[in-house]
């Protein structure tokens, strides 16, 4: 690449292309650009994310498991609450027990309640989990930054290594700490329910 840039200095780009590489800038161009393709393809495989996110959690466990026990409890009081409906019309209302349906209707409140809990705590750890990934990743940038030699920093623009440390970082928390675990939550909420409501009536 030194040999290309000395020979384009000197003379035209087609000319060092052809004496540097035995190709046309044109050429370069094109295989340039089909390495970048393959290599944002890469990166941006659904399971290669995935993979990378989790590795972010590693240090995290408990919360990780918390918020998956605030999501079990969350998606079981979701789910009470329709299907005690199949119990309000073929026991309540069909026998007309105003009794029973003083005591569907406490159950239903105390569901109610548990369940906007159970929804609030899961929202509370998500953050909480994706304000430790950010406090995480920020720090390991920063150790990476300090072991640099100072050549890196006279090349590089301060505003372009603020921008990495900020924003980027930013959307690495909103990734994992909202977005990933609504993605599961809703995934998982629209197999089981499906299963309800098969179970109920499959026609």
């Amino acid at each position: 690449f030194k040999r290309f840039m000395r020979t384009s200095f000197m003379s035209e780009p087609e000319v060092g292309a052809r004496a540097v590489y035995a190709r046309s800038l044109e050429h370069l161009k094109k295989d340039w650009l089909s390495c970048l393709q393959e290599r944002f393809k890469s990166r941006t495989k659904v399971f290669s994310i995935i993979r990378q996110s989790l590795s972010l959690l590693r240090g995290h466990r408990l919360r990780v498991v918390e918020l998956a026990g605030y999501m079990v409890v969350d998606l079981i009081f979701g789910l009470a609450i329709p299907l005690s409906a199949k119990y309000l019309y073929d026991d309540v209302i069909a026998t007309g027990s105003y009794r029973a349906l003083a005591v569907w209707l406490m159950v239903v409140l105390a569901i109610f309640t548990l369940g906007s809990v159970a929804s609030y705590r899961r929202t509370v750890v998500s953050g909480l989990l994706g304000a430790l990934v950010l406090r995480d990743l920020r720090r390991s940038i920063f150790s990476h930054l300090q072991s640099l030699p100072m050549g890196f920093f006279a090349r590089s623009r301060t505003g372009n290594l603020l921008d990495s440390i900020t924003n980027d970082t930013d959307k690495v928390q909103l990734a994992l700490g909202q977005n990933l675990p609504d993605l599961i939550f809703q995934a998982i909420s629209l197999l089981t329910f499906s299963i309800a409501l098969l179970s109920l009536n499959w026609i």
